[in-house]
């Protein structure tokens, strides 16, 4: 039976999780409508090359508050950056229901944007500093799979709503999101780094269902912990300036690389395409797309099940080795059929296995990067890194979004395939020469490990 410990701080994940549900949402809003904007009796009928800026505008928005918004979360607090950034969403999605035409649209995706590397950044910090070590990778975890349940949310509205029904569903998410977070605690340990001991304290006793008296300890251990880290001055500089610091910032920049050229995120938001045109029917493209959502969250929930229990590092290194056949098998049909004169209509079954393949593997792999950020960095430098972070993800991510439709039209979809297929295996090379595992594992011990590590 779950104990109130672990039931306040899985709720707390849930509520604070919707901060990224919104932002999986805006990221997947474009996905099942694209088909629709392009059509010619489309009030909109965008071109190939505008739908791909429409993907990808969200991304380029994402770079202007990457690294700001670690220090943002050091100065007014996680919960305070989640809740306040929340109101672009809303005025956004206004905005594109009464200015309906292709420049609007950029605009709301580059504002998104914007808000979403905010969450983007700042949740994970959150949602380790309010999870004892024992839930930190599945409370950790919260964070993909409501990233993926935003997508859900949008591929099943998609599939039988069209731009004015879709875009009124999006708007609700973030109202439910600031009226239920601004109930949630602060957390406790940026709270003890503002000299806040005493609602340190009570949202500490709250958080692990104890009394006052009994979290004393414990809070005494962190205040220590946060005092050495200044004492040792203990920042951003630490990233670059130690040894150990550099080798954990180019850990979470290698996982950011992995995370967006194992092609996972560029497949979901083409998936509504990608499934129609292999299936020569839209209607049957969108079911399968929702399939695909359904696929991608349960890889995502049980990437928090094993990562507590099989470590960080061997499920990134296995479930990576898979992706990275499931993107060969992929990128091998699609070179057969746009480059060879073979009949592939017996084997159109094997880019949706090997693609539903995928989309098993490489959430559940790229699931436990972002407990990462949390483990490798001190509190006090942990915002500045997990910047360092979403502004990786997002420069990479902007690239493939746009990339992946001018490649496929001027080269060919197997270009693509091939390629995320090679980078997915140089970086599940280096997690094994590289990475260390964390699990269970205080800072100062994963620094010692970083230390001796060659």
């Amino acid at each position: 039976m779950i104990s109130s410990a672990a039931f306040r701080q899985y709720l707390v994940a849930v509520v604070g999780g919707l901060s990224i549900f919104i932002t999986g949402t805006s990221f997947a809003w474009s996905t099942p409508l694209l088909p629709q904007l392009k059509r010619e009796d489309s009030e909109f009928h965008m071109t190939a090359d505008e739908g791909s800026w429409l993907i990808s505008l969200i991304e380029i928005g994402c770079l202007l508050p990457c690294v700001p918004a670690g220090f943002l979360a050091d100065r007014f607090g996680r919960k305070t950056c989640l809740l306040y950034g929340t109101p672009l969403y809303i005025g956004t999605w206004l905005l594109v229901l009464w200015w309906r035409t292709v420049p609007a649209l950029y605009v709301m995706r580059f504002v998104q944007g914007i808000t979403m590397a905010i969450n983007y950044a700042i949740l994970p910090i959150y949602l380790t500093e309010i999870a004892t070590a024992s839930r930190r990778g599945a409370i950790a975890n919260f964070f993909s799979i409501m990233w993926y349940l935003g997508f859900l949310y949008e591929y099943v509205l998609g599939a039988f709503f069209e731009y004015d029904g879709l875009t009124w569903f999006s708007l609700e998410p973030p109202v439910v999101f600031m009226i239920a977070f601004s109930f949630c605690p602060e957390s406790p340990y940026f709270l003890l780094m503002r000299n806040r001991r005493y609602e340190a304290s009570k949202t500490f006793a709250w958080l692990e269902s104890k009394s006052l008296e009994e979290i004393e300890p414990e809070l005494i251990a962190i205040e220590k912990s946060i005092l050495q880290e200044k004492e040792e001055k203990g920042s951003w500089k630490d990233v670059t300036a130690t040894s150990a610091g550099r080798k954990a910032l180019g850990i979470i920049i290698m996982m950011s690389i992995i995370f967006v050229m194992c092609g996972l995120s560029t497949i979901m938001s083409y998936i509504a395409e990608i499934f129609g045109t292999l299936s020569g029917n839209q209607e049957a493209g969108n079911l399968l797309t929702i399939l695909a959502g359904v696929v991608v969250l349960l890889a995502t929930m049980a990437s928090g099940f094993l990562s507590d229990r099989l470590g960080r590092r061997p499920i990134i290194i296995y479930f990576g080795q898979l992706s990275v056949i499931s993107l060969a098998v992929t990128g091998t049909f699609y070179y057969l059929e746009e480059k060879t004169l073979f009949d592939l209509r017996s084997y159109v079954w094997v880019p949706y296995v090997s693609i539903v393949t995928l989309l098993i593997a490489a959430p559940i792999a790229v699931g436990v990067m972002q407990a990462l950020t949390g483990e490798l960095f001190s509190n006090s430098s942990r915002g500045f890194a997990s910047g360092i972070y979403t502004l990786s993800c997002t420069i990479f991510n902007g690239m493939s979004l746009k990339l992946y439709q001018t490649i496929g039209d001027n080269v060919g979809y197997y270009a693509d395939y091939l390629g995320f297929s090679l980078c997915t295996l140089l970086g599940v090379m280096y997690t094994f020469v590289y990475l260390p595992e964390t699990k269970g594992k205080t800072f100062q011990e994963i620094q010692l490990i970083l230390l001796n590590k060659n």
